[in-house]
């Protein structure tokens, strides 16, 4: 019992990776509904981002045979990038894929701002007209403070 004990404690230990610096879940200054989570790997950052968006009414989500038209629905992004120091350039997809958008993302021990250098339309945001410039300009910085 306690070689099969020791292999399980062993095999679960190789599975665990150190957390990298900046590690964590941000919430936005000024969104309260705005949500990053950062995960490092070596200098590789993924941040995903999760917020609330307002619908019009004429989203409905089926669920059995039962229809709700909710006032808000909630969506996720990601990003990834090469972090140097405490700065990184991060890009990825952005409002449903129909933007990619490269942005500075620089980190503290308790604040991440973002800058955004770029958002260019990708084929889907092209096909429905979405004006990424306008929507995400150049420029914009978002702030977030750590929550843990």
């Amino acid at each position: 019992m306690k070689k099969v004990l020791a292999a399980l404690a062993l095999c679960a230990s190789g599975a665990v990776m150190a957390a990298g610096q900046f590690d964590g879940v941000y919430q936005s200054t000024v969104n309260p509904e705005q949500f990053y989570s950062i995960h490092q790997n070596g200098d590789t950052l993924l941040l995903t981002s999760y917020g609330a968006m307002t619908t019009d009414g004429a989203i409905y989500l089926g669920y059995g045979g039962y229809q709700f038209r909710p006032p808000k629905i909630y969506i996720w992004e990601v990003q990834t990038g090469k972090l140097e120091g405490s700065r990184a350039i991060m890009n990825g997809g952005s409002m449903q894929n129909a933007c990619t958008i490269t942005y500075q993302l620089d980190l503290s021990a308790e604040l991440i701002t973002a800058t955004l250098l770029s958002a260019e339309q990708r084929v889907g945001g092209a096909v429905n007209g979405i004006p990424c410039q306008t929507l995400t300009p150049p420029g914009t910085k978002v702030n977030a403070r750590r929550m843990f």
